[in-house]
């Protein structure tokens, strides 16, 4: 089993013996994709949160800039590990496990 973090396309193109690079790059990509998608809905509706919560000023909301740069640096950690363990685990697949 190759597991959720390995798409199926991705599956596909190594046993059609694609560049390793280009697995590697689609990859990072559909991993930093869906990161800085999360990350992008998260802060927004953060703020979208917190401007609706200034109005009442119940409860007091503050956010310094260095939340969301602490936040974007964690999500850039997650999706370089993740990411990685995606291309550990096609190296260690062989192409014809994929037509079985």
């Amino acid at each position: 089993d190759a597991g959720p973090a390995l798409a199926f396309a991705d599956v596909l193109l190594l046993a059609q013996q694609s560049d390793a690079a280009i697995l590697a790059a689609m990859v990072f990509l559909q991993s930093f994709s869906v990161g800085f998608v999360g990350f992008g809905l998260g802060v927004g509706f953060t703020a979208l949160f917190g401007y609706k919560v200034l109005k009442l000023e119940q409860p007091p909301f503050f956010m310094p800039w260095q939340v969301p740069v602490f936040t974007a640096a964690v999500i850039v950690l997650i999706c370089c590990f993740s990411a990685a363990l995606g291309l550990r685990k096609i190296a260690k697949l062989e192409p014809a496990v994929v037509f079985k």
